[in-house]
């Protein structure tokens, strides 16, 4: 599982735009996929925060484990 996770992530870095090109953009749609690009999504972790995210990784669906690259 862990190498579908890295293989996953590696896929959707590879595939958006740089992060320098992402700093001071606000998205304007939600999260809500297995893997998104450009949206904002809410990861809780410990508390609950909603951020930009590049890329997102919500493998189970579960904000507790659902990972936002920025």
């Amino acid at each position: 599982m862990s190498r579908l996770l890295a293989a996953i992530s590696l896929a959707a870095v590879a595939l958006v735009p740089t992060i320098a090109h992402a700093d001071g953009i606000s998205y304007d749609r939600e999260c809500g996929g297995v893997l998104d690009t450009e949206c904002h999504g809410t990861t809780c972790p410990t508390d609950c925060f909603t951020r930009d995210c590049l890329v997102w990784i919500n493998v189970f669906h579960d904000a507790m484990t659902a990972q936002c690259i920025r």
